[in-house]
């Protein structure tokens, strides 16, 4: 067997057995998945301020309905997700990286906290920015993790 062949081996070896660090979160990994499930639940409270019938226009209404039914879905992809991982006996560094880009996709969904607010009402547009600040740090952290369990990873 060759050396090039070896060293394939040991690492699809070491790819597919977890080591014990691997199988068992960090205690940032433990917290940020703890703040990511309590952020997703949030959610459905803030969810419940946005008042879509304040929008000014009839199009903007039924804009601001297909946004928030947009969010509520990406919110539960995203829990769902973020469960999966949790009980994954040895989750992988690109499960940890498809709640990342789930997270990512929540926060494009709430843009429209930075449109005016005679689009939506002053009233919509604070509570779409409350819907907006609840995922940013969120968003961030998992994205800081992330790359550095991405770095962090055995075998290219």
């Amino acid at each position: 067997m060759s050396l090039q062949t070896l060293i394939l081996v040991a690492c699809t070896f070491a790819a597919a057995i977890p080591i014990r660090a691997q199988a068992q979160p960090s205690q940032e990994i433990n917290a940020l998945l703890e703040g990511a499930s309590h952020s997703l639940d949030r959610y459905k409270e803030l969810a419940s301020d946005v008042r879509c019938d304040e929008a000014t226009r009839q199009s903007l209404r039924e804009s601001c309905k297909r946004d928030m039914e947009m969010l509520s879905e990406r919110v539960q992809e995203t829990k769902e997700k973020l469960a999966r991982y949790r009980q994954s006996p040895a989750p992988a560094v690109v499960d940890f990286f498809d709640i990342y880009e789930m997270f990512h996709r929540i926060m494009e969904g709430t843009e429209v906290a930075q449109l005016p607010s005679e689009f939506y009402g002053e009233h919509n547009q604070r509570a779409f920015a409350r819907i907006y600040n609840n995922f940013v740090k969120i968003t961030a952290w998992v994205g800081g993790v992330a790359r550095d369990e991405i770095q962090n990873a055995k075998c290219p």
